[in-house]
């Protein structure tokens, strides 16, 4: 999917775990229960690896999912990305039919019940589609989740009926459905692995994982600096609906805290100004909006790149502030001499360095 894949598959190796399998996986990031980002596991035991839709290689513009054989498919989310291997949605939703068609009849597909992207796609018939999401309807289904700062907690019902419940450290509703994902597509694929078919009736009859002490995958929302009037966060968002279902949670979890979002536009996508209006929205619920470069920006053809002036317009349309800046190293003495007058969380988000910035800026404070 477009958001979540590597916290997901992190969450289902450490599900696994718990589960008292000994799971093989290959994790896109660094994930912060496990031993490593990639373990061979037992031979008999689940295999779970992060299906990404990017091309395969410079020869092969076939998504790399479509050359694995998944018994157990995790549908988080779909939307638009990859604008530089894509034409449009219809063209990324294609790829992610073929994906749907090598799940094999003894297999099952897990799709997020409230994203009408993937409700969008074709059925499959052949194999077992269970969904996964807030919205009544579902087969697994988020109940009841609230979030402070303390943590987030919510219920996991099956079916209607209350299955167990989840109090974790673990910010947003979008970690929630990861979470929700991982459970379920781990007790599935520990009972294929073991020769037996899962109870449909309740897959967490034979015991539920306990996420509790979950840390997550470093750079997802990870705490750099925690002291009583300043938060310093590094993120890897960068698509607007993942930043800003991440300045929705800071918001729930500091309440008191004037919220700085410093923005690096870095991939091939963001890059350009595809998502610019989505982009400015999503960061104007912070309090401060901060841009830095645009990376790489002179390979990109003006009429196609992102504007970071015009988001600032549209960022102070929305009543709140906004700076940019043409090197990131403006941005860093910018944030370096404001003076904290009052409890500040600063987030920032770039899915690369930030010409390193962040642990600059982390470190100083």
């Amino acid at each position: 999917g477009t958001h979540g894949k590597t916290t997901t598959t992190a969450l289902t190796a450490y599900s696994l775990k718990q589960l008292q399998s000994d799971p093989g996986y290959l994790v896109g990031g660094v994930p912060l229960d496990l031993p490593s980002g990639n373990e061979i596991g037992e031979l008999q035991s689940p295999f779970v690896i992060e299906g990404d839709e990017y091309d395969s290689a410079f020869f092969d513009k076939r998504s790399k999912f479509i050359h694995y054989r998944p018994r157990v498919l995790v549908l988080n989310n779909l939307e638009f990305d990859h604008g530089d291997i894509f034409r449009d949605l219809e063209d990324i939703s294609r790829s992610f039919t073929h994906l749907l068609r090598i799940v094999p009849a003894n297999g099952y597909v897990l799709h997020n019940g409230d994203d009408p992207n993937l409700l969008a796609l074709p059925d499959a018939p052949w194999t077992t589609v269970l969904s996964v999401g807030v919205a009544e309807g579902n087969d697994l289904r988020i109940s009841g989740f609230e979030e402070d700062a303390q943590g987030s907690r919510f219920q996991l019902e099956w079916r209607g009926q209350s299955v167990f419940a989840v109090d974790w450290k673990m910010p947003g509703l979008f970690n929630a459905r990861n979470l929700a994902m991982a459970a379920l597509s781990s007790v599935l694929a520990k009972a294929c692995s073991e020769g037996r078919e899962p109870d449909l009736q309740n897959p967490f009859a034979g015991g539920a994982p306990d996420f509790s002490e979950c840390q997550g995958v470093k750079r997802r929302q990870e705490i750099l600096v925690d002291r009583e009037n300043c938060v310093v966060l590094s993120d890897f968002g960068h698509h607007p609906t993942a930043i800003e279902g991440t300045l929705q949670s800071l918001r729930a979890r500091w309440p008191g805290y004037r919220l700085i979002a410093s923005f690096e536009p870095r991939s091939n996508t963001a890059v350009t100004n595809v998502f610019e209006d989505r982009f400015a929205d999503a960061l104007a619920l912070a309090d401060v909006a901060i841009l830095g470069a645009v990376h790489r920006a002179e390979k990109i053809p003006p009429d196609q790149r992102i504007n970071t002036g015009n988001m600032i317009r549209r960022i102070e349309g929305q009543g709140k502030q906004g700076h940019t800046f043409l090197t990131n190293l403006d941005l860093e003495s910018f944030l370096l001499e404001r003076e904290i007058s009052q409890p500040s969380l600063v987030v920032f988000f770039s899915n690369g360095s930030f010409d390193g910035v962040i642990g600059r800026f982390a470190d100083a404070v």
